[in-house]
């Protein structure tokens, strides 16, 4: 909706039939016609994110070889995480993302060359990550996680999975306590109506 209002206040000032002072106004009001489309649709718009991501953003060379820039993808890994949680990114491309930093050579550069500090910080990333994902997902994937963390990280990230299990756990048996309830609440009524 926010999109929508934003689009037709842009369109009042830009559109070529209001302003004739030249190509300018013209070429915007274009691209401002193309990014509504694609804004407006939620495919384009999942296409484009992940476009943008994979080709643009943080993944645009296929080898992270410093530990700094180990820990700046997993900050912008973190922030996606978020932007998840408010409606953004699609979950298998952050998955993905994740997968991709976790494996070799990437953990052997984080053990070599990041200090107490900053790995502290990694972790901090690497558990804010975990928050969306599956447990069976991180399961698959825990000993690449657990080589990037140190023992301070591998605490927390044992303490997450512990809630992690219990939830895919109550998942599992929701169902069934659903069918008990109700079929308890409809013998309740049939007994007293």
């Amino acid at each position: 909706m926010e999109i929508k209002k934003s689009y037709r206040k842009l369109v009042l000032i830009y559109h070529p039939d209001r302003n004739t002072q030249g190509e300018q106004f013209t070429s915007y009001f274009l691209e401002l016609q193309e990014a509504y489309d694609v804004l407006s649709d939620p495919d384009k718009r999942r296409a484009y994110d992940e476009q943008y991501i994979f080709h643009y953003g943080s993944l645009s060379t296929n080898y992270v070889n410093s530990a700094d820039a180990i820990l700046k993808e997993f900050a912008h890994l973190s922030q996606l995480t978020k932007d998840y949680h408010l409606g953004g990114y699609p979950k298998s491309m952050i998955l993905d993302y994740f997968t991709y930093m976790i494996h070799e050579p990437h953990p052997q550069i984080v053990q070599e060359n990041l200090t107490v500090e900053v790995r502290a910080s990694l972790n901090i990333y690497v558990i804010d990550t975990l928050s969306i994902m599956h447990y069976l997902d991180v399961k698959d994937r825990e000993e690449e996680i657990l080589m990037m963390l140190d023992s301070e990280g591998q605490n927390d990230y044992f303490v997450k999975m512990k809630s992690m299990r219990k939830r895919y756990q109550f998942q599992k048996i929701k169902p069934w306590l659903v069918l008990i309830f109700s079929l308890v609440f409809l013998y309740v009524m049939y007994h007293f109506a």
